[in-house]
């Protein structure tokens, strides 16, 4: 799967909101935040997670699954992004 960020803003020409799948776009859960800030700087309204308090021991997509406390740590830094990339536009 490709992550296309210039059709971020061809979809938001159509007057949508965009929301980026960050677990479903990357191998596994270490490439997440990356993949997040960098969909923050494109601009897009919004990430989606699949996360999971023990990933090891989902039925289903545990390996792309963030970690409960990784994402509640991760959420305030993003949220800052989000803000400073916001406060350019």
């Amino acid at each position: 799967m490709v992550v296309d960020f210039v059709g971020v803003q061809v979809m938001q020409a159509f007057q949508v909101q965009v929301i980026v799948d960050v677990s479903h776009s990357v191998p596994d859960r270490s490439y997440s935040l990356g993949l997040a800030r960098a969909a923050i700087g494109a601009g897009v309204d919004g990430l989606y997670f699949e996360v999971a308090e023990e990933p090891g021991m989902a039925l289903c997509d545990g390996r792309t699954s963030m970690r409960l406390d990784d994402f509640c740590n991760a959420m305030y830094r993003l949220c800052e992004l989000a803000k400073a990339v916001k406060s350019y536009e």
